[in-house]
């Protein structure tokens, strides 16, 4: 059995603390924002004085957005997502790859979530629809037309347009939803060698990191295991534990 460090240990403990938080303050604001989306208010004077943390905020609305997404508060949900993460980053070799992907995640979808109008518009009762294309940071023609496709579907579907629409594509759905995440081992400029939307096989190499000096090959992705590529890193430029792609496997 390995030897684990005082530094390790101190480090497993708060990675440990700022992961519990983080779920702990999550669940409690999932329950918070359903009740003031159903007009309800928010008792955050109290909540703030229970957890001994200053009252700093306008309204029900001020307090769900700034506990949740303040990036210069040290008591925001946001903030221990980062100090997790940066835990877990120190910890890689200990908690290896697979664990340090599930942190990213969160950490990614906390970001997005930051950065979205759909909370907002969501307090307001006004309805919006959330695309995930399955490549960040692109834009292509061929997405902006199906998307707009399916919208005049929708509209369709609620009586809300007459014109004829075109037939939409059949869906892929996951029977058991199970999905494999491939994580970045090492900086560098990432160049694909499979395409998004492919199936691919346990084992197939999905691109490589280069060195962006030399051109050396610093790392080959493959797949750890058989099924959809459904996400596929655009940005060329990756870190350590950056989300390269995502393979949905199982029953499709």
């Amino acid at each position: 059995m390995d030897t684990v460090t005082l530094s390790k240990q101190n480090r497993l403990f708060w990675l440990g603390r700022y992961a519990e938080r983080v779920y702990t303050t999550t669940q409690y604001m999932m329950k918070q924002y359903d009740h003031l989306i159903d007009g309800g208010t928010v008792d955050y004077g109290t909540f703030c004085q229970k957890m001994g943390i200053p009252c700093v905020y306008d309204s029900g609305d001020d307090f769900c957005h700034q506990y949740l997404f303040d990036s210069l508060s040290p008591y925001s949900v946001r903030s221990s997502v980062e100090a997790m993460m940066g835990n877990g980053m120190v910890l890689r070799e200990t908690i290896t790859s697979p664990t340090l992907a599930y942190l990213q995640m969160a950490h990614t979808a906390m970001d997005l979530a930051a950065h979205s109008e759909a909370p907002s518009l969501n307090a307001l009762d006004t309805p919006i629809l959330v695309v995930e294309m399955g490549i960040g940071m692109r834009v292509t023609r061929t997405y902006g037309d199906r998307l707009i496709t399916g919208i005049l579907s929708l509209m369709a579907h609620l009586g809300m347009w007459s014109a004829p629409v075109m037939p939409v594509a059949p869906p892929i759905v996951s029977s058991d939803g199970y999905v494999s995440f491939v994580n970045a081992s090492c900086p560098g400029i990432f160049f694909p060698s499979s395409s998004h939307t492919a199936h691919v096989e346990e084992g197939q190499e999905l691109g490589v990191i280069a060195d962006p000096l030399t051109g050396e090959v610093r790392d080959i992705l493959k797949s750890p295991a058989s099924g959809l590529l459904f996400t596929l890193r655009e940005y060329p430029v990756v870190y350590e534990g950056s989300l390269i792609a995502r393979i949905l496997g199982g029953s499709l």
